[in-house]
């Protein structure tokens, strides 16, 4: 019943491959084919034989006699919602141009203004690193708190928003421009180089991986033509991703005859099958709520506390409803809205899927994922809209790669909407200051 239910699954998820409509790959259904596919699939297929060496041990040890029923329940579960995503996302849409002006750039459309534009927003990028650090104690701070825990970057998140637009921006403007003109790749590799410790250094993996997939897409959207499945893409891949497999080899003493070679790499497979933790979460959850103990809604309630600061209500609850479902996890069970500073400040986020089912179960992943389908096709419209515009086209992959109903990336879309607007008003005075 596994196999079948997981072709099935696979078979839904990959439809905007082979629907037969030209779509790019840049089109909301296929981003959302692609980010599933990679969140869930390799997962899946590690846990037919191996489920231990992938579900998350507090789950594992929690939940592992009815660990079967739980993944046939959520492969059942996923593929509903990945059919009312693609339904939100192909049923037709009226939109008007009314807000793409709000967040797009004055443009003149050459190589120069998107190199002085790229140029702005990189240096912009640093000089906000370098503050944000000086304010957080510098440099020695940094080493002594490396694994930077989210108290120390407390109070400063509206730096690190500012900052990662800035170089999302300046990387959408860097392949603008060399869509005019080729740049040295030495000089392409050394600003990779440069994104890659600044958004290690406040966001671990996850904003660098969020750069690439923009820089990707953002490529794709300026170079239609261009041929992504050629041998050289190919042997490029297989390089980067043999390099991510082989990788723990390096850290390891290479000349001990007891080195084993195959299980370090095996491990490192199931490392990357597990990927952020998604599928344990969804697995605690659907063994955790039923038709008796749901939220019905009230999780959402304490997004209205997330814009008051904690210094003034001391029991706000968290604004990242994950804290609820860690807590769960442990014993510590509360039903929001509930203090923050009484549980155990450790995120497991629920994603969509997550957080519709234990508020509203599968009518809830159904009627959430057809919401996140239509705030996908929406956002595209808006991209056609504006013919490309940089700031759009930032907005929309973070829409369709970030974005989940949860309460932290609502509030976080509403923040990001705040600082594009503020990122346009000085794009626009310069460009008028200059004109």
């Amino acid at each position: 019943m596994y196999i079948v239910l997981l072709i099935l699954y696979v078979f839904v998820l990959t439809y905007p491959f082979w629907d037969g409509k030209k779509m790019p790959i840049y089109h909301p259904a296929k981003i959302a084919s692609i980010f599933y596919f990679f969140y869930t699939v390799p997962f899946l297929l590690v846990s037919i034989n191996n489920e231990k060496e992938v579900v998350h041990e507090y789950v594992y040890a929690k939940y592992q006699h009815g660990l079967d029923e739980l993944f046939l329940w959520y492969i059942f579960y996923q593929t509903i919602g990945i059919v009312f995503l693609y339904l939100g996302i192909y049923t037709s849409l009226r939109t008007s141009k009314t807000g793409v002006d709000s967040i797009s750039f004055r443009v003149k459309d050459n190589y120069t203004f998107y190199r002085k534009t790229f140029m702005f927003f990189f240096l912009s990028g640093i000089l906000i690193f370098f503050y944000t650090l000086s304010s957080l104690g510098g440099f020695e701070r940094l080493l002594l708190n490396s694994y930077m825990q989210a108290d120390f970057l407390s109070g400063s998140g509206h730096f690190v928003l500012m900052l990662n637009s800035c170089l999302f921006i300046s990387v959408i403007a860097l392949n603008r421009a060399l869509s005019f003109k080729k740049i040295n790749l030495f000089v392409i590799a050394f600003i990779y180089v440069v994104y890659f410790v600044i958004l290690s250094t406040f966001g671990g993996r996850s904003n660098f991986i969020l750069l690439t997939m923009i820089s990707f897409f953002s490529f794709a959207m300026f170079n239609a033509n261009y041929k992504f499945v050629t041998l050289k893409n190919i042997l490029i891949l297989l390089t980067l991703a043999s390099y991510v497999i082989i990788m723990p080899l390096i850290r390891g003493d290479l000349s001990s005859s007891d080195y084993a070679y195959v299980e370090l790499i095996i491990d490192n497979l199931y490392t990357l099958a597990k990927g952020n933790e998604y599928i344990s979460i969804q697995l605690s959850i659907l063994a955790s709520y039923n038709m008796s103990n749901l939220w019905l809604g009230v999780s959402y309630m304490d997004l209205f506390y997330s814009f008051i600061p904690s210094s003034m209500y001391l029991d706000k609850p968290p604004v990242a409803e994950g804290v609820y479902f860690f807590n769960n996890i442990i014993g510590n069970t509360h039903t929001p809205p509930y203090p923050a500073r009484k549980m155990i400040l450790v995120g497991w986020p629920p994603g969509t899927m997550g957080i519709m089912y234990t508020n509203f179960h599968v009518l809830g992943i159904a009627l959430g994922y057809y919401i996140l389908g239509r705030l996908y096709k929406y956002s595209y419209l808006k991209l056609l809209q504006s013919n490309y515009s940089i700031p759009i086209i930032y907005f929309y992959i973070y829409l369709t790669i970030k974005f989940e109903l949860t309460n932290h990336y609502i509030f976080h879309l509403l923040a990001l909407i705040v600082v594009l607007r503020i990122i346009v008003f000085f794009q626009r005075k310069i460009v008028s200051i200059r004109a």
